[in-house]
């Protein structure tokens, strides 16, 4: 295989870069968002 390490890295995405799905209009954003850019209903806290 040449050395390398299949896979590493891309288990675990960065914060930013997971997406979850709004409660409301269920669309996808971005993990860290409080407020959801398209419905604009309060997430969280």
């Amino acid at each position: 295989m040449g050395g390398r390490i299949m896979g590493l890295g891309y288990s675990r995405a960065r914060r930013s870069e997971r997406r979850i799905k709004c409660a409301f209009c269920g669309r996808l954003i971005a993990g860290d968002s409080r407020f959801c850019q398209y419905c604009g209903r309060k997430l969280r806290g």
